[in-house]
């Protein structure tokens, strides 16, 4: 994809916030940690100034072969994604199906994230 296409893009610059890998899985307790544990692991650091554009445009232009991410439009019958059956029963199997795994037969651990955290 040629520069020119890409700048033409509308964007918005924004700080982009991040996690620094030390090499521990992080975590962070919304309630009070046990006795010793700190409320939340690891360090975090910051990029200010990071354009961001919108990519919605070049939906169809791009491949996971290529750029590393597709971008596709999937309305979802989740209804609630506050609801963690829902989400589980209904927009997982959805995600499975848009990400191809019966097509590739590849076997894919969906994990999602927001709101529900680690206890969808």
């Amino acid at each position: 994809m040629d520069a020119r296409t890409i700048d033409a893009l509308q964007s918005v610059h924004a700080t982009l916030n991040y996690t620094v890998d030390d090499g521990q899985r992080p975590f962070a307790y919304t309630f009070d940690p046990p006795p010793g544990r700190p409320q939340r692991s690891g360090q975090t650091d910051s990029v200010p100034g990071v354009r961001i554009r919108n990519a919605r445009p070049l939906a169809g232009l791009l491949s996971l072969a290529e750029e590393g991410f597709e971008l596709v439009y999937h309305p979802s019958a989740v209804t609630d994604f506050y609801d963690a059956r829902q989400v589980r029963e209904v927009y997982a199997p959805e995600v499975d199906q848009l990400e191809g795994r019966d097509r590739r037969g590849e076997d894919r651990d969906f994990r999602p994230y927001g709101p529900l955290g680690s206890s969808g």
